[in-house]
């Protein structure tokens, strides 16, 4: 009997001992290794990231700079940062890191994801901002922005501090300083700031160049308009009243007015062109044609251009067409 139960022992409940404890510490191994395999990657990661929004930051002080950038360019840069702001949040989002868990990770996390929503908010509160100065709920809407973007520059002070905890006993890789705004204190007075440099300023980002015809009138008036859109005339002497109004805030210089009249053999009937050496933001000038003579049963057209001024964002009601006749039987 205790002859079996050594052998029991010997070949049966010792193995058992010794396979579960070659899975226990198995598993302890290669679990170890995986969360080695996966705090690698956060590093590479984090370093990507780092640079990502380090040149991010670095083009956002030039945005900043309202009197210095125009509509285009702010455009352009603001658009460019808040892609690389995607790609940055991406980056974490999508790393295969999920059994690893430690702070700097979850601040990381946080940075990139404030980063990403300060970002985009202020992104379209500012371009609100320059088009419509008067929007309501602007500076809440900006201090959203600067907030987020401050929550996301000291997450990412307090992921660096620990890190630099973590280089003391391990390797880190090189972390960049990174600051977009700052100080959250600041949001509310950041956003007043913006408002009323918006209100106030007529350079930089905050210019304005829009030029228009905003209306015409026929002397005498038309009578009619057919379906296709035709001004019916009676058979008078006509003079055509042309407003051209400025709707951006810079004073414009030399504005030029171009007129032409063609029949429907496309003959030069009448053409003029125009210049106004002043026009003030928010005035209006009228400019009136020289008489010409319509004949009966034959088509006019007129085209009116007001020529564009430099980095006008707003041309199509630069031009102006009209078509118009004076019955046969007249």
């Amino acid at each position: 009997m205790d002859k079996r139960i050594r052998s029991i022992v010997a070949y049966r409940v010792i193995p058992g001992i010794l396979l579960a404890a070659l899975l226990y510490y198995g598993s302890i191994y290669l679990e170890q290794r995986q969360e080695l395999e996966d705090y690698n990657l956060f590093l590479e990661t984090a370093a990507t990231i780092s640079e990502v929004h380090y040149l991010a930051a670095e083009s956002f002080s030039t945005v900043l700079d309202f009197d210095e950038v125009n509509r285009e360019i702010f455009e352009s840069l603001i658009s460019e940062i808040v892609r690389e702001a995607q790609k940055g949040h991406d980056l974490l989002f999508y790393a295969e890191l999920s059994s690893l868990n430690i702070k700097e990770k979850e601040l990381l996390d946080i940075a990139t994801s404030s980063w990403l929503r300060g970002l985009e908010i202020f992104e379209s509160a500012i371009l609100i901002l320059v088009d419509e100065p008067s929007s309501q709920k602007i500076e809440e809407n900006i201090a959203t922005s600067i907030a987020e973007l401050s929550i996301g520059d000291t997450a990412y002070a307090e992921f660096v501090a620990l890190m630099n905890l973590r280089s003391q006993d391990s390797y880190i890789p090189f972390l960049y300083e990174i600051e977009y705004i700052g100080v959250e204190d600041s949001s509310t007075r950041f956003a007043d700031l913006l408002v009323e440099k918006a209100k106030g300023s007529s350079g930089g980002l905050f210019l304005r160049r829009d030029i228009s015809i905003s209306a015409i009138q026929f002397e005498p008036k038309q009578i009619a308009e057919t379906e296709d859109g035709f001004y019916v005339f009676d058979p008078e002497p006509i003079v055509l009243n042309i407003v051209i109004t400025n709707e951006g805030n810079k004073t414009e210089y030399d504005v030029v007015l171009l007129v032409l009249v063609t029949d429907d053999q496309e003959n030069t009937v009448y053409e003029t062109n125009r210049k106004e050496a002043t026009l003030e933001p928010g005035r209006s000038k009228t400019i009136k044609t020289e008489v010409i003579e319509l004949k009966p049963g034959i088509e006019y057209e007129w085209l009116i251009k007001l020529e564009e001024v430099e980095n006008e964002e707003q041309i199509d009601d630069n031009l102006y067409r009209v078509k118009g006749f004076v019955p046969l039987d007249s």
